[in-house]
């Protein structure tokens, strides 16, 4: 679920319709936010240093990306976009949730990740994008 296809796949979805119905700021925030976050979580791994299977595993980058797609539905949805994005953007939140789920507990069953791997990738993803909506508020002359 937090590999790189489905992460394009979501992000694609959300910022084409953002796209369509001409709201700037979703598609600057389905685009930036998981990347960003995604680089974050990346640039930090070396510092931690925490491996598991010989693979750096502190902040996980699965929950990173999961997390960071969730946010960013969560914050458009919270703006009350119409109905017809209200609904997708709903949609497509329920069913990341429920497949982040699942991938958290299955990342740890199967010994990839130990279960502060995924907290700080889940609060890594949620910070950056928040951060990154904040900017492209006030960049758009929003309070």
């Amino acid at each position: 679920m937090g590999s790189l296809l489905p992460v394009l796949v979501a992000v694609t979805v959300v910022a084409a319709v953002g796209y369509a119905v001409g709201r700037w700021r979703m598609v600057l925030l389905a685009v930036l936010g998981p990347a960003a976050a995604i680089a974050v979580t990346e640039s930090l791994k070396p510092l931690f240093g925490r491996t598991i299977n010989d693979y750096w595993s502190f902040p996980s980058g699965h929950t990173t990306a999961v997390v960071s797609l969730l946010t960013v539905l969560a914050l458009i949805w919270l703006r009350r976009p119409g109905r017809g994005v209200a609904v997708v953007v709903g949609s497509v939140f329920l069913v990341q949730a429920v497949l982040a789920a699942g991938m958290a507990i299955a990342l740890i069953r199967l010994h990839l990740h130990y279960a502060t791997d995924i907290a700080g990738g889940g609060c890594t993803g949620f910070a950056v994008v928040v951060v990154v909506a904040f900017v492209t508020e006030r960049l758009g002359g929003r309070r």
